[in-house]
């Protein structure tokens, strides 16, 4: 990931940190002491190292960093010097113009620089970046749009051999938006520290070893055993707007000698609102919500039972039906618990085993919001999803 330092002056703060946020959506890993620094660390050694680090040094210039002494200074003077370093056509150091000012002789004598009044600023900006990192043989990564965020896959993997060994793959996603900066923040390290603590779930420790029961076969050219637990998962955004994020994750498991692997959902809603995170359950959206799971219930079966006969050619037989009554029992709220808010509807998602046999496998049904409107709370999460001006 390409990573830019940020050089301003401090009285120009709150005029450089939307460009903060337009970096980190271009995929990219800036640095900004007012948003990396933490409390009580040592700021100098903190600055330092990510000035040494960085692939990119970006000045923004104003009166009043061109004139200051300290820090600022030091910085334009330390990269201009750095440049000796670099090949004549390198992308090292970028000076952009908040406002207009006077451009330091040692800077207009050799760099050319972007005034972010003029139009078409940002689009030169974003080109100098991607030849930089055309440069340094980094590849951008731009992420997918969905609404007002940008989302990034991040993944945590981790193999080990043992008696059982285990084997993780956890895909994440990564959130920035511009508008809702703190949102992106809380989702991503929501989601980043999910994927940390199923990992250390998944970990086979010391004690779990039995060669007996789980002997050191291998697949394969890397030695590999076989005989391991698992745990590999995708993430779908289904809704992304200023005021609502919904999302799901596909999770396979497998366990060691198990007859076969096993699938089920994970869903997350969130309700945006202050640049802060609601999580929402299912009777959230409702004012009558025991009545609400009969309708849904209701609907589900109907779904379920035309799925079937889709699936198979045959309409589904009484066991087939029993099998789906009660996997979307009204009784049993948890049958509800994975589903996703769309901008029209619920989807309900149900795993292999619930509504029916495992070589049917997973199963979802959409609900829309008018078949449940009388039980609906009014102004509810529901007008969230659907994008309405809160």
């Amino acid at each position: 990931m390409l990573k830019i330092f940020m050089s301003y002056a401090s009285e120009d703060r709150e005029l450089v940190r939307p460009y903060f946020g337009r970096f980190k959506a271009m995929g990219l890993d800036p640095w900004m002491d007012i948003e990396k620094l933490l409390p009580g660390q040592r700021w100098e050694g903190a600055i330092e190292k990510a000035f040494r680090e960085a692939h990119v040094i970006v000045l923004f210039m104003s009166p009043r960093s061109v004139d200051k002494r300290g820090f600022v200074q030091r910085e334009a003077n330390e990269a201009v010097q750095n440049l000796r370093l670099y090949k004549p056509d390198d992308i090292y150091v970028m000076p952009l113009m908040l406002e207009k000012c006077e451009v330091p002789h040692q800077i207009a004598s050799i760099l050319q620089y972007v005034d972010l009044s003029t139009p078409g600023a940002w689009e030169v900006i974003e080109k100098s970046i991607a030849i930089a990192a055309e440069q340094r043989k980094i590849s951008l990564t731009v992420g997918d749009e969905h609404g007002p965020f940008r989302i990034f896959t991040d993944s945590l993997k981790e193999r080990a051999k043992g008696t059982p060994g285990y084997d993780i793959d956890i895909a994440f996603p990564r959130v920035v938006c511009e508008k809702s900066p703190n949102s992106a923040s809380q989702l991503s390290a929501i989601f980043a520290g999910r994927a940390a603590s199923i990992a250390a779930t998944v970990r086979t420790a010391t004690w779990d070893q039995d060669p007996s029961l789980f002997p050191a076969d291998t697949d394969g050219d890397d030695g590999f055993s076989v005989n391991s637990d698992g745990r590999w998962e995708s993430f779908n955004v289904v809704n992304s707007n200023e005021g609502f994020f919904s999302l799901t994750c596909n999770v396979s498991w497998y366990g060691a000698r198990a007859a076969h692997p096993n699938h089920h959902f994970e869903t997350f809603n969130y309700l945006i609102q202050n640049d802060s995170l609601r999580l929402l359950r299912l009777y959230d959206f409702f004012d009558t919500y025991l009545k609400a799971l009969d309708e849904i219930s209701s609907i589900c079966r109907q779904q379920l039972e035309r799925e079937f006969w889709r699936r198979t050619g045959a309409t589904p037989d009484e066991e087939a039906r029993k099998w789906i009554a009660d996997g979307c029992s009204p009784n049993e709220p948890e049958h509800f618990a994975a589903f996703a808010a769309r901008a029209d509807g619920f989807t309900f998602l149900f795993p292999p085993y619930q509504v029916g046999p495992y070589a049917l496998g997973s199963w979802t049904v959409e609900v829309a919001y008018y078949d449940l409107l009388q039980h609906l709370r009014p102004s509810g999460p529901h007008t969230w999803a659907m994008g309405a001006p809160q």
